[in-house]
C-alpha cells in the first residue's frame, strides 16, 4: 500500500487493490465546516477534468477504476479557496 502525505489539511492514502483501484481521502485537522463544501477535481496532464467528487465524511473512498493509468493533478478546494493540490499516480 503506497500513502501519500501533504502538508495542508488533508492526507490522501493510495490503496492498491485488485483489482479495482481507490483512494482514501481523509480529512486531517480539518475544520467540520468543510466537510460537504470541499471538492475534489481529478484532472489528466492535458488539464482536462476527469472526476469531480464533493469531500462529504471524515474518510472517503474514491473509486479511480474509470481512469488510465498514469500521473493525474488534483485540486482541493472550497469555493472560496483552493486547500490543496498535488499529483497521484494511478497504477
Amino acid at each position: 500500500m503506497g500513502e501519500f502525505y501533504f502538508d495542508l489539511k488533508f492526507a490522501i492514502y493510495a490503496h492498491f487493490l485488485t483489482p479495482a483501484k481507490s483512494y482514501c481521502i481523509t480529512p486531517v485537522k480539518t475544520d467540520k465546516d468543510l466537510l460537504g463544501l470541499a471538492t475534489l477535481e481529478v484532472y489528466n496532464l492535458l488539464g482536462k477534468k476527469q472526476l469531480a467528487v464533493q469531500l462529504s465524511s471524515a474518510h472517503m473512498v474514491i473509486d479511480v477504476t474509470d481512469l488510465i493509468p498514469g500521473v493525474y493533478f488534483y485540486s482541493i478546494h472550497s469555493e472560496h479557496a483552493s486547500l490543496q493540490v498535488g499529483k497521484v499516480v494511478v497504477p
